[in-house]
């Protein structure tokens, strides 16, 4: 605890979020990034180009991983232009895995009626004036347009000039970034009082009322692709005018953008996504893309070269760091100083964060508070870092192992004994792959030297290994890793795992899996052992399986449950009828989470919709009891989320609590088997409706993520997740 009635100068949550221009900016370290990124805006403010092209707008992509600061710069570069004036600037936090939830949840509501009309206007008048100036006698017309004397569908109609031509032109324009003609009838039409309200509803997503329909207007911005389009038009009106900017940031990238999305998805997205990108670079508005590198990855060559700029956030280095305090403590008391740390431990805890900038802020908000009014020590630090990233005791992180390792069905060993040359290392869990086989080693946080020399005496590595060693080696951290120890302990071990509460089985799933593919590859025959450890390995596997489902088919396939589900169908109908769940007024962006996944769940029949109608046996009623318990799964997350959310002082942790619905919905996937899923769905599609087993796959898995996401983002309780 700091001194009673000081104020502790450090952010809790050291997670940048967006409130308002208008707020008090927090403490910006000028590194290399930042004074490249005030560069590049100077350039477009100057001339509407961020590479010397006048006239011409641009894309940049801010790229980092988790904590390096992406969000703060992109923060601090809006700050900048709002002070320039004539900028329109938006700020958008992907909220879900789509460009229409981008569009409708975050671009549109961040516009106003009046403002997008008023763009519009501006727009039309340039291309009614560009016609006037053809001729001496209507070129004052259209000096009066280009100054905004006069608006141009008044003008129109008062000389007798033809409304359709402008309206075919303006049609014409827009054709150059979409297809779909809808755009420009609609937008001429905004300009015009007795369609404006049913334009913008349309704009909004809505799909099109008889009176534009009429008038050409007949397709709804209801797809990705579609939604691209119209953040693309938006740019193209504003970024068009001379004396205008227009800045879009989208943070989170990678929420939208990813390798996993579906193929046939993502080639017509991609394609739009490029289009936008196009648009951007040719107009004069800027659009500042941040996220972590996998977004990039996860475009194709041609969309990448439309990012004209990258920047990555710099690591920050001990100067940065003594900066950063002088700063927050100047800002907090009015004091320039580095009280109550010295420039030793500053130096400390910018290597012991390894340059990133979230870990070293959370370090000085606890160092600070446990100093109590003390001078903080490297010794402080150092607790600060155990207790602040030791989440689970050792005996959770075992059981996490276990459970690991049981799933996959290999055979192991505990505190097994090991011997390389001259070396001896005790494993705490060996797993045999033919005449060697896969050490796991476990540790708490490393943060100093006395902790990574312990770890790499006694190598179980021969000397000039070349990746062919019988024995593969797995350090799992259950802590923090010191940066400046890690390429010292690489060299010792083949793999380095730090135990995250959402991905630490997939992470350790995954290293292990290729280690031991590693293991096998390298025999240079299949013997009999190597042959019968598989199959032993399978069968462990499936009688696992069996067991599990024994268990929930037992819950799941009783009289009493059967009636509890028909109950829930029933209780589902009248809650259609009704008007379907209400949401939680309090948390409403986490509580859209869970209901895009229940009403996924819902497009599957209950068990009281399908029993007066006809029944199913076998594969596909097994497969549906599964979804029956997965919606209840479900339900009961959203349930204890919101009751986390609303607590004062919750009794569990969130993270705790996602990690559960991750285990959950592993357990059902794995024990419904996707033909039996397929079977499903030809059922249904033959007797009741088109369902898809794929997507509800996809969205039970990313579900615990998600929320996990949001509540950080909306809860005000960061410092309480874990």
């Amino acid at each position: 605890m700091s001194n009673p009635g000081t104020i502790n100068p450090f952010p809790s949550s050291a997670v940048a979020r967006f409130s308002s221009l208008d707020a008090e900016p927090l403490p910006t370290v000028s590194t290399d990034a930042v004074r490249r990124a005030t560069s590049l805006l100077d350039q477009y403010l100057l001339d509407g180009a961020i590479e010397g092209e006048t006239g011409k707008g641009g894309v940049v992509a801010i790229v980092g991983e988790y904590g390096t600061g992406k969000t703060h710069l992109a923060l601090t570069m809006l700050r900048r232009l709002a002070l320039a004036g004539e900028v329109k600037s938006l700020y958008l936090d992907a909220p879900a895995d789509s460009f229409l939830a981008l569009y409708r949840e975050r671009f549109i509501p961040r516009l106003s009626r009046a403002e997008v009309r008023r763009t519009i206007e501006e727009y039309y008048a340039d291309i009614v004036a560009e016609d006037l100036d053809d001729s001496d006698l209507t070129r004052p017309m259209a000096n009066e347009l280009r100054a905004r004397a006069v608006k141009p569908l008044t003008l129109v109609r008062r000389i007798g000039l033809m409304e359709g031509k402008y309206q075919e032109l303006l049609t014409g324009r827009l054709r150059e970034i979409t297809e779909d003609p809808s755009f420009g009838v609609a937008l001429s039409l905004f300009l015009r009082p007795e369609f404006e309200a049913a334009v913008w509803e349309w704009l909004c997503g809505s799909p099109a009322d008889s009176a534009l329909v009429e008038r050409g207007v007949v397709s709804t911005l209801d797809t990705d692709a579609k939604a691209l389009q119209a953040m693309g038009v938006i740019a193209l009106l504003y970024g068009g005018q001379r004396r205008r900017r227009f800045v879009v940031v989208i943070d989170e990238m990678e929420k939208i953008l990813s390798d996993s999305s579906p193929a046939e998805q993502a080639e017509g997205v991609l394609a739009a996504f490029k289009r936008m990108l196009e648009i951007f670079s040719k107009t004069g508005a800027l659009l500042i893309l941040c996220g972590l590198p996998d977004f990039l990855e996860a475009l194709p060559d041609d969309s990448r070269q439309r990012i004209s700029v990258v920047i990555k956030p710099d690591r920050l280095r001990a100067e940065d760091a003594v900066r950063y305090i002088e700063d927050a403590n100047e800002r907090s008391t009015g004091e320039r100083s580095l009280k109550p740390f010295s420039t030793d431990v500053a130096a400390y805890l910018a290597d012991l964060s390894g340059g990133n900038a979230r870990r070293l802020v959370r370090l000085c908000f606890y160092a600070y508070a446990d100093a109590a009014g003390k001078t903080v020590t490297r010794a402080i630090v150092r607790e600060v870092a155990r207790e602040q990233f030791e989440l689970v005791s050792q005996d959770d992180l075992r059981g996490d192992i276990v459970r690991v390792l049981t799933r996959n069905g290999w055979r192991f060993e505990t505190s097994r004994a090991l011997t390389t040359g001259k070396n001896k290392k005790r494993a705490d869990y060996w797993i045999p792959v033919g005449d060697g086989g896969c050490a796991l080693f476990l540790t708490q946080s490393i943060l100093q030297k006395a902790d990574a020399t312990n770890l790499t005496a006694g190598s179980l590595k021969p000397e000039n290994d070349q990746g062919s060693s019988s024995i593969k080696t797995l350090l799992i951290v259950n802590g923090y890793l010191s940066e400046e120890f890690r390429p010292a302990l690489e060299r010792q071990f083949d793999a380095i795992i730090t135990h995250n509460l959402r991905t630490f089985g997939d992470d350790l799933e995954a290293a292990l899996q290729g280690a031991i593919a590693r293991l096998e590859k390298d025999a240079s025959t299949a013997s009999y052992e190597s042959l019968a450890a598989k199959i032993d390995q399978s069968v462990r596997q499936n009688n696992q399986l069996l067991r599990r489902f024994d268990g929930l088919a037992e819950r799941l396939m009783g009289q009493d449950v059967m009636q509890l589900a028909v109950e829930r169908g029933v209780t589902s109908v009248f809650a259609t009828l009704a008007g379907g769940r209400t949401p939680s007024s309090r948390f409403p962006e986490v509580d859209r989470a869970f209901l895009d996944v229940i009403q996924h769940l819902d497009e599957f029949p209950h068990f009281s919709d399908l029993r007066p109608r006809f029944m199913l046996d076998g594969r596909p009623l097994r497969a549906l009891f599964f979804l029956e318990g997965a919606r209840a799964a479900v339900e009961s997350f959203r349930e204890a989320t919101m009751r986390w959310l609303s607590a004062d002082s919750p009794s569990f942790s969130l993270g705790e609590l996602c990690q559960q619905h991750d285990a959950i919905a592993h357990q059902f996937l794995e024990l419904v088997e996707v033909s039996e899923l397929e079977e499903l769905q030809f059922a249904l599609d033959r007797i009741v409706r088109r369902v898809d087993t794929e997507n509800i796959q996809e969205k039970l898995l990313r579900l615990g993520r998600r929320v996990y996401d949001i509540a950080e983002e909306t809860s005000g309780k960061r410092d309480r997740l874990l």
